[in-house]
């Protein structure tokens, strides 16, 4: 089961930078097999039940229930499961946030909410409710609790999260420019 609940720009109703795009839960008992894409926004997966593998650039890894996972803007990516078990994660598309962590020039960053799922997967599902409902002053609503998210995920990771508005505007072709710097500035140092 797919659905995506977007939220126009226009409609947002707070002054920050930091946008909720779209918040997308998903679960399947069937193998699926995602195309490699990139978005122009930061995007974060929490998978809540089963596993599946995770493919950024051309690193390959395990996702498993209660981790997440940060995609900068502009970073290739996809999913696959291939195993016929459940698996139900949560997808947000968020503009003008990036973090800041080690090794960022990889483009992404791997955490865990476990022992903090009692808080965090509520507020998850509180977004998607509204975003279902889409009562008055919803957009409102989900992005102060983008906000309890966001602080909780830099407490829980120690990472650091700024806007930047110049990430939101980049072109997807620009991937590899993007790439090549952050590698630069991460490696310059080494042989």
């Amino acid at each position: 089961m797919y659905k995506l609940y977007e939220f126009e720009t226009e409609q947002t109703s707070s002054g920050t930078e930091r946008q909720l795009l779209y918040i997308s839960p998903f679960s399947t008992s069937k193998n699926i097999s995602g195309r490699p894409h990139s978005h122009k926004c930061t995007e974060i997966f929490f998978c809540l039940v089963g596993s599946c593998n995770f493919y950024v650039r051309d690193m390959s890894m395990r996702i498993n229930a209660l981790d997440f996972l940060i995609i900068h803007p502009t970073v290739e990516h996809m999913e696959r499961n291939t195993t016929d078990t459940y698996l139900e994660y949560i997808v947000l598309g968020v503009s003008n946030t990036y973090f800041s962590f080690e090794n960022s020039s990889n483009g992404y960053y791997k955490g865990s909410i476990a022992g903090n799922e009692k808080l965090l997967i509520p507020v998850l599902q509180a977004i998607i409710e509204q975003s279902e409902n889409q009562n008055d002053g919803y957009i409102n609503l989900c992005e102060k609790l983008l906000d309890v998210l966001f602080a909780y995920i830099k407490k829980i990771s120690n990472l650091s999260m700024y806007n930047d508005r110049l990430l939101s505007n980049i072109k997807s072709s620009d991937n590899n420019i993007i790439w090549v710097k952050q590698y630069i500035d991460d490696n310059f140092t080494e042989n």
